[in-house]
């Protein structure tokens, strides 16, 4: 359990501060700044690593499966920008198609296909996905605000289960709902930012 721990957060680690903190890191020129900016950035990561931990813990892979699994998603995710991600107008779904079909990740499809884990693949690229586009919108506002010191970027990466969309809703009512947990999310984080101090 604790190598699975290591595993996931560590790769969770590396995901985040390649989308979220190295594309942004020229703008922040203060030492300390950059330091804080990036300790929220690995929190998030820590929080969003739950999810998949749990999931991979649930399925009782073997180790070698772990890695597969693992190692597919970091060969997937070596695909994705904050671009791909911060577009709310786009579901989750939406993405994992696309990197599932990319023409460069066909050898990860086929490792998987080999290994006999893609449900598990799928599953589990779909939750690393829905993480990334949760604290996407909120980390493309904060790095457009400047990153002010006064900005907190939420613990809670994964939307809440009253905020999924059930199977049966149309894809207008889920982007419609995903357009009202972003704002929600981004005036709770930027009312701080904005009072005067």
């Amino acid at each position: 359990m604790a190598e699975i721990t290591d595993q996931v957060i560590e790769f969770y680690n590396e995901l985040f501060e390649r989308i979220f903190f190295k594309p942004f890191v020229e703008k922040l020129a203060e030492r300390r700044r950059r330091d804080a900016v990036r300790f929220q950035i690995l929190e998030a990561a820590g929080a969003a690593s739950q999810s998949l931990e749990r999931f991979i813990v649930s399925q009782r892979l073997t180790a070698s499966q772990v890695i597969c699994v693992l190692s597919g998603l970091q060969a997937m995710s070596s695909h994705l920008s904050i671009e791909h991600i911060a577009n709310p107008n786009v579901l989750p779904e939406e993405v994992v198609n696309d990197l599932l079909n990319l023409p460069a990740c066909s050898p990860v499809v086929i490792a998987v296909t080999t290994a006999q884990q893609q449900a598990v693949f799928r599953v589990a690229l779909h939750s690393v996905v829905q993480a990334l586009m949760q604290i996407g919108p909120v980390m493309a506002e904060w790095q457009n605000i400047g990153f002010p010191s006064t900005f907190e970027l939420s613990r809670r990466v994964v939307a809440p289960e009253r905020d999924q969309c059930p199977v049966g809703r149309t894809r207008q009512g889920r982007v419609r709902s995903r357009r009202r947990t972003l704002r929600a999310t981004v005036s709770r984080l930027l009312v701080p930012a904005l009072l005067p101090r």
